[in-house]
């Protein structure tokens, strides 16, 4: 839980709350790149269940990529406007139901609206962090606060890589599944985030 910075801590309790800020941050940041970079290596089982081509699937990542530079500015006034820890939440909560939501697509159109959905809520996390960072890290810390955060997304990247066709291989021998496994994996995925919403709020 994040406390109301206009109450002033102690010293030693305000430490403790940023680097509570900082690990949250961070682990905001593992599940930002799990969640975007997880479709990639369920691609072929997709592919195959879904019957559709590369050609088509490509339209998915087009999908993520342009929302999500296109609202990266909006998203970060967003959160300087209400505050970094509501619209933090927000923004996880919203891109979690998206993965949650890949996870019972049934064709192509349902992904490429879930993955713009995505990439509407991922393009404010990075801004909202950094705000809430600049207002509770010392400026002689908050660089290596924000190379915590940064390696949070790296760790998350290679998760995703790792960890995703290795669950994939489990659910079908835990279940018997030779089908939808890649389904479990996202549903599992997005539900992460709802247990960091409720830590962070």
């Amino acid at each position: 839980m994040i406390p109301d910075p206009s109450v002033q801590p102690s010293k030693a309790a305000a430490t403790n709350i940023r680097y509570g800020i900082v690990a949250l941050c961070m682990a905001m940041s593992v599940l930002l790149y799990l969640d975007r970079f997880s479709l990639s290596p369920a691609t072929d089982s997709i592919l195959r269940e879904l019957a559709l081509t590369k050609e088509q699937f490509g339209r998915t990542y087009f999908a993520f990529f342009f929302a999500y530079a296109l609202l990266q500015v909006p998203a970060g006034w967003l959160s300087d406007r209400f505050g970094a820890r509501g619209t933090l939440t927000l923004y996880v909560v919203g891109w979690s139901l998206a993965t949650v939501a890949l996870g019972l697509a049934g064709g192509l159109m349902a992904i490429v609206l879930v993955r713009l959905a995505l990439g509407v809520s991922q393009a404010g996390a990075y801004p909202a962090a950094a705000s809430l960072l600049k207002r509770w890290i010392p400026a002689a810390g908050r660089g290596r606060a924000n190379m915590c955060v940064a390696m949070g997304g790296r760790i998350g990247g290679l998760v995703a890589f790792f960890a995703t066709p290795l669950l994939m291989l489990l659910v079908g021998q835990w279940l018997g599944w030779e089908t939808g496994r890649w389904r479990v994996v996202f549903v599992l995925y997005g539900s992460l985030g709802f247990v960091w919403a409720a830590l962070f709020w």
